[in-house]
């Protein structure tokens, strides 16, 4: 079945609000009083790469991590000596053994800051991305930054000097049937209130157009598990293939299938994908300098009320069945309000490009 990539398009914006909703909610549910980047900071050491020290120093790099998303951050400061009006950047995480592990993009409109207008010289700002569902699969201790392109209030266009072809990794673009959207968990399966639980783990490699090539389940709490997650892989899900330098190729994904036990526990718990006990046990065994970032899709408690459409009160649901979970997120997104999808020169096909 061809790609459509309309509906690429409609997934990653639907996995996007999906994310900001949790986010905007008292910070994700951490205390109120401590913003986020404090809560939960993780310093990277941070290297300024290619040319970009003749036009910016590279101050600091942090990487926070939670259960559902991936934020970076760079704190940069303009040696130009002329106002810049526009920048993109392109950063490489590398583990503690200097392998690769993660990616992430920057722009310079999108800061911690909330500024809009062109960098003076000696200013400093500090850029933000995101990666909704997407996580390493071991912790960071590198960021590699690239200067991609800059422009000049005076409309002067630089592009870097050394910077390697953008790695863009799979993304789930939603997609999962009615059929597959829920499940039953009762007993040892359904986590407490306060925790996530695993139930699969699986190896996916992608093709060039998004289809499932290979599957290799590699952990699941139950059979039952096992088949859904079959089942789910084997229908034409929506993945938009990874990418090298703009150019779809081949690759390995993790997908690990979570449950937790009550929307708390999903904002409030330091539960990372890379700390499972699957993921940690199936990395030890690799043989490669790469790391694939890992795809994590949860389940919910099934609602007990709902918001009418165009209603600002709750109305109450029929109690669910014992046990039965609703999916929260059936996608993930690689900074997606800095990156969009167009139609490849083949069929089917389609590539990363920025956001104008």
């Amino acid at each position: 079945m061809p790609i459509n990539v309309l509906e690429i398009g409609r997934g990653l914006w639907r996995v996007l609000f999906v994310v900001a909703a949790f986010l905007l909610s008292t910070a994700a549910g951490y205390p109120a009083n401590v913003p986020l980047r404090e809560f939960i900071s993780v310093p990277l050491r941070s290297l300024a790469q290619g040319d970009m020290g003749k036009y910016w120093t590279l101050k600091s790099a942090e990487l926070h991590e939670t259960p559902g998303a991936t934020w970076g951050y760079v704190e940069l400061q303009s040696v130009s000596n002329i106002p810049v009006a526009d920048a993109r950047f392109y950063g490489e995480y590398f583990d503690a053994d200097g392998g690769f592990c993660f990616s992430l993009v920057f722009s310079l409109g999108i800061n911690e800051e909330g500024q809009t207008s062109p960098i003076r010289p000696g200013e400093v700002r500090t850029l933000r991305s995101m990666a909704g569902f997407l996580s390493p699969g071991v912790a960071p201790r590198e960021l590699r930054l690239y200067l991609v392109e800059q422009t000049s209030l005076t409309r002067q266009r630089v592009e870097g000097v050394g910077t390697p072809a953008m790695r863009v990794p799979i993304i789930i673009a939603g997609g999962i049937t009615k059929s597959l959207a829920s499940l039953t968990l009762k007993g040892e399966l359904a986590p407490p209130n306060d925790s996530i639980q695993d139930l699969v783990l699986a190896r996916v490699r992608v093709g060039i157009e998004g289809r499932v090539e290979e599957v290799d389940i590699l952990d699941a709490v139950s059979d039952k598990l096992r088949q859904w997650f079959q089942e789910y892989v084997s229908e034409a899900r929506l993945f938009a293939p990874a990418s090298r330098g703009g150019i779809p190729e081949a690759a390995d994904m993790l997908i690990l299938i979570r449950a937790v036990g009550s929307r708390s526990a999903f904002e409030n718990s330091d539960f990372l994908p890379r700390l499972s006990r699957w993921v940690t046990g199936y990395v030890a065994h690799m043989h490669h300098n790469e790391v694939v970032p890992i795809s994590t899709l949860f389940f919910q408690p099934a609602p007990t009320r709902i918001k009418r459409l165009g209603s600002e009160k709750w109305g109450n649901l029929p109690p669910p069945p014992p046990g039965l979970f609703s999916v929260l997120n059936d996608g993930t997104g690689w900074c997606p309000d800095q990156i969009t999808y167009k139609a490849g020169q083949v069929s089917g096909q389609f590539v990363p490009e920025w956001r104008k």
